[in-house]
């Protein structure tokens, strides 16, 4: 628990004109709705500070994260960068309110100031579309890794990316998406034109996902790092990949950490070279 008199404090600090915080971490469970006002009243000094460019929030409470932000986001003018983490120690949520999903939507299309986004490990899939249906293409980086995607979740993901010229930087590591699902969003992503670095760690690569990724390889201008860290690949897999990359003018980079690859597919990938220059490959190990 947080004293009363500490957040009240807090307020009385970040509104001080000589006040130089640059960076504002929370943690915000159900047991903190008795202070909601005080929060409240934290979240707006948050937002009026002129030095703030980073808020970290862990939370358990659904209720509270998204009243704390959308109270931050309707006043700010200069975060940047926001990462929110749900605690997976904590139950996950069941039950959601208008007045939350209210809240979450006005804290998400008010992020106008936001060039990075972090929202990571939420269990609940409806959240998770929530957030990507509501938060402004001006964002640079998004990261939703450890997120619980469905379907839809892929299908928001695609329109997000849909002539997005922004974002240079998405993150999905372990969402556990099927091939369907990432078939959706290499589609979404074939008519984003900026964007350079995609991470999809853990991911399970099937044949139709394999083939919309190296379809969009051949078809992207922007592609600088693809990072396939602990997912598994056949030697059909390695060789697909590596026809594309050679198609390809502007992918540098490579990540295989702790990925599992046939010997063959390391051999081929090991050479792997686009029109221009070699590609820079980093955690190829041999691993069967």
């Amino acid at each position: 628990m947080i004293a009363l008199k500490t957040i009240l404090g807090l307020c009385m600090a970040l509104d001080h004109a000589d006040c130089s915080v640059q960076e504002i971490e929370l943690e915000l469970h159900q047991y903190h709705y008795h202070y909601l006002p005080a929060f409240l009243q934290l979240a707006a000094s948050t937002g009026r500070s002129r030095h703030i460019r980073s808020l970290k929030i862990t939370w358990s409470s659904l209720d509270i994260m998204a009243s704390y932000l959308a109270a931050v986001m309707d006043v700010t003018q200069t975060i940047d960068t926001v990462y929110i983490v749900e605690d997976l120690t904590r139950k996950p949520v069941k039950h959601v309110s208008a007045a939350t999903w209210a809240s979450l939507q006005s804290a998400c299309t008010n992020m106008k100031t936001v060039k990075q986004l972090s929202f990571l490990n939420a269990r609940v899939t409806a959240i998770v579309n929530h957030v990507i249906q509501h938060i402004p293409t001006t964002i640079g980086r998004a990261n939703f890794t450890g997120c619980a995607f469905n379907l839809m979740c892929a299908g928001q993901v695609a329109s997000y990316l849909h002539g997005n010229s922004a974002i240079r930087s998405l993150d999905l590591s372990y969402t556990k998406l099927n091939s369907s699902e990432f078939v959706a969003i290499f589609q979404g992503m074939q008519m984003c034109k900026g964007i350079q670095c995609v991470r999809m760690r853990g991911a399970k690569l099937e044949r139709p996902c394999i083939v919309a990724l190296v379809e969009y390889i051949k078809l992207t201008h922007s592609l600088e790092e693809l990072d396939l860290s602990d997912c598994e690949l056949n030697t059909e897999m390695c060789m697909r990949l590596v026809t594309a990359i050679k198609q390809n003018r502007t992918l540098a980079k490579m990540v295989f950490v702790d990925a599992k690859i046939t010997n063959e597919g390391r051999r081929v990938i090991s050479k792997t070279k686009t029109k221009l220059k070699p590609v820079s490959i980093e955690g190829l190990l041999k691993i069967y």
